[in-house]
């Protein structure tokens, strides 16, 4: 197994980490992970996974070492999580890849020619979304059927929470399902927006897209959407355990407990992140240019305000960031 001692470019370049609550903190070079781009991010109990391009998976304990696990697809991998003893990867062309730590890394046939964005597990079963509206349902990660889908869009994300799984994409297209091999439905958004990223923490769903549109609910069924004129281009979101936390163009980080009231974190131009997983304590962010660990800050006084409209469904908009930053190939 080779060790990447400090795993953060993929140009062998030296970046500052991050300056947060006034703190500099630095980074080291790692030109073995040249070749890399992060797509995706999941924490187990034990230790931080992530994988992406040329079937890279990646592994650390601490977020700041990582280690290059064999490959066992060429396709690039887009989604990954953590369930039952299991880690499950999806990516391009159907790929799909399975690990635990007693057996490695292993791939499994193809589930058809769509590629899968992302993968979630719940109530005992993990759920895969992609393209053209695929839904895949497993109960051990090695075994897939596909369920019925409501929709024909690009799905780009999916969750688990109170129950429910709630999977967002294109066109501000939500779907759910209360028991993942059960029936899906669509719910209204009230969003025409490309939807990038869900999570579910403190008893809200919040989906984030890239033209400075947030949206949240409580239920999965019924949503509001909130937005800014801050510049916040956000790609992902994931849940700490304590707090949301979102990321994006150019090294955008913003954290917030209750998706409506964001506080923004600089940490200079590193690349866009697209995905983002830890504890309270240590978060992970990954995107073009390897992972970035980011510090545990004390709340900032700054806060990026959101308005939310009078009705949860009120308003759609097209309009926002520039065609060039959907990123919707990465």
């Amino acid at each position: 197994m080779k060790s990447l001692s400090a795993f953060r470019g993929v140009r062998g370049r030296a970046f500052p980490l991050a300056v947060l609550a006034g703190i500099l903190l630095s980074v080291e070079p790692c030109s073995a992970a040249a070749e890399f781009q992060l797509s995706a991010i999941v924490r187990s109990p034990s230790h931080f996974v992530a994988v992406g391009s040329q079937g890279a998976i990646l592994r650390s304990e601490d977020g700041r070492a990582w280690s290059n696990q064999p490959a066992v697809s060429p396709a690039h991998l887009r989604g990954v999580t953590f369930g039952d003893g299991r880690f499950v990867a999806v990516g391009d062309a159907g790929a799909l890849v399975t690990g635990t730590d007693n057996a490695g890394w292993q791939g499994i046939e193809s589930l058809g020619s769509n590629a899968l964005r992302h993968v979630a597990f719940g109530r005992g079963q993990f759920i895969a979304v992609g393209d053209a509206g695929v839904i895949q349902s497993s109960m051990d990660g090695l075994h897939w059927r596909p369920l019925r889908s409501p929709t024909t869009a690009n799905l780009r994300s999916i969750t688990f929470g109170s129950g429910r799984f709630v999977a967002v994409g294109e066109g501000g297209v939500i779907v759910t399902s209360s028991g993942g091999n059960k029936s899906w439905t669509r719910v209204d958004s009230g969003s025409e927006s490309c939807l990038r990223s869900i999570a579910y923490g403190n008893g809200i769903f919040v989906a984030v897209a890239p033209n400075r549109s947030v949206l949240t609910s409580w239920d999965g069924l019924r949503w509001n959407r909130h937005s800014t004129t801050g510049d916040a281009y956000l790609y992902a979101v994931g849940f700490s355990g304590r707090e949301f936390v979102a990321v994006g163009c150019n090294g955008r980080v913003a954290m917030s407990s209750d998706g409506q009231n964001w506080r923004p974190h600089e940490i200079g131009s590193r690349g866009d992140l697209l995905a983002v997983a830890g504890t309270p304590e240590r978060m992970v962010a990954v995107g073009a240019t390897g992972a970035i660990l980011l510090p545990v800050a004390e709340p900032a006084t700054r806060v990026l305000s959101f308005k939310t409209p009078n009705s949860p469904n009120s308003g759609t908009s097209k309009s926002g960031i520039d065609g060039q930053r959907e990123l919707l190939d990465k």
